[in-house]
């Protein structure tokens, strides 16, 4: 035997195992023989790995992947040299010391959310106890640390892609639980039977997480005193507090028709022209972890001239101040209020320097000791949103009885005067306009019937397009709107609400923001893409306050968003596949749920006799050799011999290879009986005498394999 040349300090100390047949380790090549925790070091270090990829996925530092690169090593020291010595201690503890110190100072600094320093104070955790895995339980908690780093990665991600690192790590750790069971008992594992555990088991556990995802609703409520959002922002010297949209210069433009950035919305600006063309790019602006979908408002419009809306009072704003980053919001309307909600808005791609917010927002964890609050109820930052911002917002979404609204009178006192800068309309406005408007609202019998009366008209009567010309020179925009272009897009149906209502006595302002968007059911984000963005109405009822309209065909209206139930993902999955497949949806439906029984039949006879099994075994090695000892009852009997009533072990294998098709694995059927009536019925079994079961049950499934099967 070639003499161990490792160093005295790191000496290895333990048994040599005995080697089992050949060809029937696991990573036989890379593993030393008497470290019968090998394959699972290598299980370990896999999962370590993906974590540390997980990480690197969501924050992208070299030094992560030096971290790995580390902990590969660490691993390779903790199989070759298994006797701990002061010296590893000393370094490992001076390392701990730092780490401790260095994850203190990472979360002072990101106070606000510390999910990021606890990620990478789980990696190099990791890094650090891949130095000393010597034994079973040291594995263990590897790989309970880098569960937790995947979990706490997994709160990070925002995107589908994430999934490249979830679904490998699902498999390691399958591997890894199979490997952690077969230690236990002393067994060396074999390639397929790690291979049949991960099929069987992995199924199992795809089937019922798919399930509990699919079914489960996406609720939200506040829970926490402090809320997710950024590092805080560092605010410049000299604050402007007008909006600000990088895309769009500030001033208004009279040089004519304007093309619009596809990558900005021009709704965000001081003064939206109606004129602009051009479809916005589909790229992800925001994602928002939101349990029901929300329009998002950014800011509105009192004065309108014909062509564009502007703000009369847009340098009229409040100073917020807050040391502690969280803003009470007033709440400015009489409604119903729902249950409350927590969002958070999750910035992608730079935007303006509004502060979106849902409908019904009370309070606001903005990464910002410093907001203005504009005469119009937006919220302005210091500085625009750039990529990689997010805060959160609670809020009691606000829907509105429909009795009470019926009730709403006209605007009296000294609200009718500081209304006046909202029933404004062009001073050129065409008479037909107006006779649309009145023709419109003959006979209702409020302000609220009113509004409802042109915002049906509008829907029934247009159609959204967003492929229309630029208005001619010099023409009011929302008459050639009504009367001659009769089809437009968000701006145009909300601008015609808007001056229609006004010439019949309702005080309305146009709004811009951000739809809802389309709900990713995989990653539970709502996504907004730039094409989102959107624009609305909302209208003022005495006694009541502002109430959003929205009179754009192919869009919710808002307040029928606060009504709206908890997301559930299955039901949107088989909405989607139901409009997709049309009338095969419920074949295609029935065929998945027979397949589904037909497998549950097919694997029932096992896990029964398993589970029967475990409670009848006097020990954990008794119930391992009975196990063997099922599996090859399914294969015998899928070779057309099942045991009959009454039969031994031997009975069944020398029934068994009378059989031509089973007779090649004569020898290890007879020596598995033997060894198995003696595991089973004498003394305690030893891990010895199950890692020679798992061997021959290998050999037989081999040499059968090999053989036809027998035809019924």
């Amino acid at each position: 035997m070639r003499a161990d040349r490792s160093p005295r300090l790191f000496r290895l100390q333990g048994r040599e195992e005995e080697e089992g047949p050949r060809g029937e380790t696991f990573f036989l090549g890379l593993l030393r023989r008497d470290d019968p925790l090998g394959p699972l070091r290598l299980a370990t270090l896999a999962i370590v790995i993906i974590a540390s990829l997980g990480l690197f996925s969501i924050d992208p530092r070299p030094a992560y992947l030096v971290a790995i690169a580390i902990a590969a090593i660490g691993s390779w020291f903790s199989h070759w040299f298994k006797r701990r010595s002061w010296l590893v201690i000393l370094l490992l503890a001076i390392g701990m010391v730092y780490l401790l110190i260095q994850h203190l100072s990472n979360v002072i600094a990101h106070s606000q959310d510390t999910r990021l320093p606890l990620a990478q104070m789980l990696l190099w955790l990791s890094v650090l106890n891949s130095f000393d895995m010597p034994r079973r339980h040291n594995l263990f908690i590897a790989q309970i640390v880098g569960t937790i780093l995947v979990i706490v990665t997994a709160t990070l991600s925002r995107d589908l892609a994430f999934g490249f690192v979830l679904i490998p790590y699902f498999v390691a750790l399958l591997i890894w639980s199979h490997l952690d069971s077969l230690a236990a008992f002393g067994v060396r594992p074999q390639a397929r039977s790690v291979a049949r555990e991960l099929v069987l088991a992995g199924g199992g556990a795809v089937a019922i997480a798919a399930l509990v995802f699919l079914g489960l609703p996406r609720g939200g409520a506040p829970m926490l005193h402090r809320l997710p959002m950024s590092g805080e922002l560092q605010l410049p010297f000299h604050q402007d507090t007008q909006v600000q949209n990088p895309a769009y210069p500030a001033g208004r433009d009279d040089s004519g028709p304007h093309q619009a950035n596809p990558d900005a919305y021009y709704g965000f600006t001081d003064a939206l022209d109606l004129d602009y063309r051009g479809k916005l790019s589909d790229q992800v602006a925001l994602r928002i972890r939101a349990s029901r979908p929300e329009y998002w408002r950014g800011m509105a419009f009192d004065h309108f001239d014909g062509r564009v809306w502007t703000m009369t009072r847009p340098d009229k704003v409040h100073r917020l101040e807050s040391g502690t980053l969280d803003y009470q919001l007033p709440q400015e309307t009489l409604a119903i209020f729902g249950s409350p909600r927590v969002e958070t808005l999750y910035v992608e791609q730079n935007q303006s320097n509004l502060v979106l917010l849902p409908g019904g927002a009370r309070e606001l964890f903005f990464p910002s000791s410093l907001l203005y609050r504009d005469a119009y109820g937006s919220l302005r930052s210091p500085v625009t949103l750039d990529r990689g911002l997010y805060y959160s917002v609670e809020s009691q979404p606000l829907y509105w009885d429909r009795r009470i609204l019926d009730a709403a009178g006209e605007p009296r006192g000294p609200i009718a005067s500081r209304m006046a800068a909202y029933l404004e309309v062009p001073a050129d406005l065409p008479a037909r306009d107006v006779a649309l408007a009145h023709r419109l609202v003959r006979g209702a019998k409020g302000p609220y019937e009113r509004v409802r009366a042109i915002l049906n008209y509008l829907r029934r009567t247009y159609p959204y397009d967003l492929s229309i010309p630029h208005f001619p020179p010099h023409v009011d925009q929302v008459d050639y709107f009504l009367f001659d272009q009769r089809r437009g897009y968000c701006e145009h149906f909300a601008s015609a609400l808007a001056v229609l209502a006004r010439t019949v006595g309702v005080p309305t302002r146009l709004v811009t923001g951000y739809a809802p968007g389309s709900y990713d059911m995989f990653t539970g984000y709502w996504d907004i893409r730039t094409a989102d963005a959107h624009a609305w109405v909302e209208a003022y009822f005495a006694g009541i306050g502002w109430v959003p309209f929205d009179p754009t065909p192919g869009f919710a209206p808002p307040a029928q968003m606060a009504r709206s139930g908890p997301t559930v993902p299955g039901l949107m999955f088989l909405g989607y596949a139901q409009d997709r497949l049309g009338p095969m949806f419920w074949a295609v439906l029935a065929a998945l749920v027979a397949l589904a029984i037909g497998l549950a039949w097919a694997l029932r006879g096992e896990a029964v006799q398993l589970r029967a099994l475990r409670r009848r075994s006097p020990s954990p090695e008794a119930f391992a050799a009975s196990r063997a000892y099922v599996r090859l009852l399914a294969v015998l009997a899928r070779r057309g011999m099942p045991r009959r009533p009454g039969w031994s072990a031997r009975e069944h294998a020398r029934a068994a290879v009378e059989l031509a098709a089973i007779a090649p694995a004569a020898l290890e059927l007879e020596e598995f009986a033997s060894l198995y009536q003696q595991a089973r019925f004498g003394p305690r079994p030893t891990s010895a005498q199950i890692s020679q079961l798992e061997g021959l049950l290998a050999r037989v499934r081999r040499r059968l394999a090999a053989t036809p099967a027998r035809r019924s």
